[in-house]
């Protein structure tokens, strides 16, 4: 069966189900990883995350000690990429909460399929893959579908994109392939990450609550300017606006929000601070 065939033979309710069922997995997941992480500690092989040797766990991407690249490498594709995406995606979050991810599925340049970047401490890991990744490099030793990564650490250059050619899984290809049919809704991996394509619409859709944990007044990390009108489309008054920023200081809510409970009309446009990770793309 064609994969297109197979999501569309898919009911909602089926599809409502199986969702719900992997929210569950990943959250009872995500709170082992983290509880383990608070204590250096890591949930997959109870090691420390200082502890390295010859193991091919994903701690070892953390660089808490200076693993090999061969050890490097054979980790990555032990583990495929979505479950390194994951893994990556939890590191990054657990520093702060939606600003230390990017990812891109929209309006990638002619032959990109995926890109995406994770940052944590010191670290910054980028992956890629194009579509001659994917179907592999034709008469080459690199004929098979694959991703490439590169990482730095305090700015410099660990690994570059075109260091290594890694084997993409069976799993890794489905997801791939899914995404490419879903394209506007997929779900890449746990966390919220920042898409530019579509984060203005899940802010209007969250009522901002999707920005959240991520502003406040010391060090935001996205502008959010925001029109606010009367229901009949007639501006507010100055002492309206008092009103609403008296509301928002004494409530610790966003102005907007305030404007939106007394039934105004509010419209925002938001952009990344400079706190928010950059992706890196490959070139």
């Amino acid at each position: 069966m064609e994969i297109n065939d197979f999501f569309n033979s898919l009911t909602p309710d089926v599809i409502a189900e199986v969702n719900r069922l992997q929210i569950e997995a990943q959250e009872k997941e995500f709170n082992e990883f983290i509880a383990n992480f608070k204590n250096d500690r890591c949930y997959l092989c109870s090691k420390e995350l200082a502890d390295v040797g010859t193991s091919l766990c994903l701690h070892n991407l953390l660089f808490r000690a200076n693993p090999k690249k061969g050890i490097l490498e054979r980790t990555f594709e032990k583990h495929g990429l979505f479950p390194t995406l994951t893994y990556l995606a939890w590191v990054a979050n657990s520093e702060a909460t939606g600003i230390n991810i990017q990812k891109k599925i929209h309006n990638l340049e002619t032959g990109k399929k995926f890109e995406c970047s994770f940052k944590w401490q010191n670290i910054v890991w980028s992956f890629s893959v194009a579509e001659s990744d994917f179907q592999g490099h034709s008469g080459t030793q690199t004929d098979f579908p694959h991703f490439h990564v590169e990482i730095l650490i305090n700015e410099k250059f660990n690994t570059r994109f075109g260091q290594l050619h890694l084997r993409l899984t069976d799993q890794d290809i489905f997801n791939l392939k899914a995404i490419d049919f879903f394209k506007d809704r997929s779900v890449l991996f746990s966390g919220h990450a920042v898409d530019s394509d579509a984060l203005e619409e899940s802010f209007t859709a969250s009522g901002g609550s999707i920005l959240a944990p991520v502003i406040d007044n010391q060090s935001p990390h996205y502008h959010v300017e925001s029109v606010i009108r009367k229901a009949d489309g007639s501006s507010i008054s100055q002492a309206e606006l008092d009103e609403l920023i008296s509301r928002s200081t004494e409530n610790h809510k966003l102005i907007f929000e305030c404007a939106k409970e007394k039934g105004y009309l509010v419209q925002s446009a938001i952009s990344p601070t400079d706190a928010v990770l950059t992706l890196r793309e490959r070139k």
